[in-house]
């Protein structure tokens, strides 16, 4: 008899999630797009709207982008006049609204990517889709992947592995541009209050996301970056007189945020140094699959300086079996559902000599590349893969 309730009780949760329909609103480094097709694979009706995350171009259901006119010098103070009012993309999303209207309801659960869930959009526009998406759907859920005005604010309060924020917010008082929009900007701090008070829960993907929504009581343990099986590859086994490849993908316009300044000059010195030993590969603001195939022959790859935890950029090495460089903190490793405190990456800051002392160390001792990426491909299996990560957001929905 317990067995036949078991059963039925699977079959039962089987039905329920196969007849959910997910809307997953805004991209950041490919996380809705790999979630939403590991849902679709589950035969659970999911849908997407994105600007594809700007360059990197993932696909999206629908796509809504905005087209900035910066021809001249009108429209350019037109811009950052409605950029500050909240209101960037105004013309855009009115062209939009109509359709955007018509894909936006009668879900069961809506996924938000940030509080600005239409990227490139202002705080107000946004804040009127969300209220939209309130009123016509059963329930919303808020992800913290990246910048909002609470992860900013918490970064530029507390001692912080980098002190990035609080090197750079008060210079960014006059010219508030990417992530310091959220602190000076007008309306942030009221769409970011209003998405935490119409969800139900607060995602987080790294700890030090969910940090500075401790205090809302919504906020869930975190849930990891769900990353494709196909993009596992092979441990690196470095043959004998072979030089140590470093790819350093470089995103334009974020210099400063992700220490790419600081990798930059150390790898630099280690190639004047062991100019046999190293070569050094910088790739540019690509499109992701692009990205994906030029990264293939590298054996380490530099994600972040300034973090106490990878990001999906890091990730996709790890994934590849390469010897990531970012932030690997104890702390925030400890978050991880499965973590027995193995090397699964190099540890780095912005101490230029503490780091240059790392990558003299896997030059001189090539057999750690091997250790390190095995460790890591097993880290990934065993916390990243979609179907684990799908696993927690459908548990969390249905809480």
């Amino acid at each position: 008899m317990l067995q036949e309730a078991c059963y039925l009780q699977l079959v039962f949760i089987n039905y329920i999630l196969g007849n959910m329909r997910i809307l997953f609103v805004g991209e950041y480094s490919n996380v809705y797009t790999e979630l939403s097709a590991e849902l679709k694979r589950r035969g659970i009706e999911t849908f997407t709207i994105s600007d594809g995350d700007a360059y990197k171009n993932y696909p999206s259901d629908y796509r809504i982008k905005n087209t900035k006119n910066n021809r001249n010098l009108l429209s350019r103070l037109i811009n950052a006049i409605l950029f500050r009012l909240g209101l960037d993309g105004i013309l855009e999303f009115k062209r939009n609204w109509s359709k955007l209207k018509e894909l936006s309801v009668n879900y069961d659960v809506v996924q938000l990517i940030n509080p600005v869930a239409l990227s490139g959009f202002g705080s107000f526009l946004n804040l009127i889709y969300i209220h939209f998406l309130h009123k016509h759907n059963k329930r919303i859920y808020l992800s913290v992947l990246g910048d909002d005005y609470y992860v900013v604010n918490w970064f530029v309060d507390n001692d912080f592995k980098s002190n990035y924020y609080k090197d750079n917010h008060i210079s960014q008082f006059l010219k508030p541009d990417w992530s310091f929009k959220y602190k000076y900007c007008l309306g942030y701090h009221l769409l970011n209050r209003y998405a935490i008070k119409v969800s139900s829960k607060i995602i987080p993907g790294l700890r030090c996301y969910r940090e500075p929504y401790l205090w809302t009581k919504k906020v869930t343990k975190v849930v990891p970056f769900p990353i494709n099986a196909e993009r596992i590859g092979s441990v690196i086994k470095l043959k004998d007189n072979e030089p140590m490849v470093i790819f350093h993908g470089w995103q334009k316009g974020r210099e400063n945020k992700k220490g790419n300044i600081v990798f930059d000059r150390v790898v630099k010195r280690l190639v004047i140094d062991y100019p046999e030993k190293v070569k050094y590969c910088v790739v540019q603001s690509v499109p992701y699959e692009e990205y994906i195939k030029l990264y293939n022959s590298c054996h380490i790859f530099l994600d972040q300086v300034f973090f106490e935890d990878k990001g999906y950029n890091g990730l996709l090495g790890m994934a590849a079996g390469k010897v990531v460089f970012s932030g690997f903190y104890e702390k925030a490793l400890k978050e991880y559902p499965y973590y027995d405190g193995e090397a699964i990456g190099v540890d780095v800051s912005r101490d230029e000599e503490d780091m240059y002392l790392k990558f003299k160390q896997l030059i001189e001792m090539p057999s750690n590349i091997e250790t390190i990426s095995a460790n890591a491909i097993n880290f990934v299996k065993r916390n990243h893969i979609s179907p684990v990560v799908a696993d927690m957001y459908l548990n969390i929905w249905n809480e």
